[in-house]
């Protein structure tokens, strides 16, 4: 994992968002992996993993989780239309 985000971060794939854990990702990084999965027939695993990963860990209703609401809000939408 260190040495796949070291060569995406190489080719400005991925960025690291200031100092925190969190990175962004260039929207081909994206496309070449909806296409990888499609193609070696996982996209519906992939999606299914994700799913129950992001409801894992997506935080409660408590509001003073709301930055972490923030973080993973985008990701669960994602999930969201996907399905």
């Amino acid at each position: 994992m260190v040495y796949a985000i070291g060569t995406l971060d190489g080719y400005a794939f991925l960025a690291r968002r200031g100092d925190t854990a969190m990175f962004d990702m260039h929207s081909l990084v994206h496309l070449a992996t909806r296409i990888w999965t499609g193609r070696n027939a996982l996209a519906e695993q992939a999606e299914r993993e994700a799913t129950r990963h992001v409801a894992t860990i997506f935080p409660s209703d408590d509001y003073r989780n709301r930055d972490q609401w923030r973080a993973y809000l985008p990701h669960s939408l994602r999930l969201q239309a996907s399905s």
